[in-house]
């Protein structure tokens, strides 16, 4: 989505809306929409018998998703992108891809049994979405730093 103006009004460049805006457009929506119709009984549709207006719950209540949501897989996802972004700014992940510049000229094999060992030993101790998101920024360095092509 593009919109021609910017939220701060001082910038003159476009900005692109992400995807977490419509995700969160629909959330707003569930906690607003009800789950009856808000008319039925009113001058506009006449209430079936027996039945009067009254004030429909919502699609979905706060009550509900602090009851159902899984908070520790949340904050185990927050937890790993935060220490993959602190990784990332420190500096550390390149470093760290930098440290492998041994296995410069090394067979790929060598390479590939030396990263296949380091995510072993990362995953016993982080989640798979943690580890990925640490390790990929560092891997990147990796491959710039041995001059490998890491899609081959």
């Amino acid at each position: 989505m593009h919109s021609d103006n910017t939220w701060d009004g001082k910038d003159k460049k476009p900005v692109y809306l992400s995807d977490s805006w419509v995700v969160i457009l629909v959330g707003l929506c569930l906690f607003n929409i009800p789950t009856e119709n808000p008319l039925l009984g009113t001058w506009l549709w006449a209430a079936p018998p027996g039945k009067k207006f009254s004030r429909s719950e919502k699609l979905l209540t706060m009550d509900t998703v602090m009851q159902k949501t899984s908070w520790d897989v949340i904050i185990l996802l927050g937890g790993g992108y935060a220490i993959a972004a602190g990784c990332q700014s420190s500096g550390l992940s390149q470093w760290l891809g930098d440290s492998f510049s041994f296995l410069e000229g090394q067979d790929e094999r060598v390479v590939a049994l030396v990263i296949s060992t380091l995510v072993a030993f990362l995953t016993e101790v982080a989640s798979n979405t943690a580890s990925t998101t640490l390790l990929m920024p560092i891997l990147a360095a990796m491959s710039i730093s041995l001059k490998l092509n890491p899609s081959t």
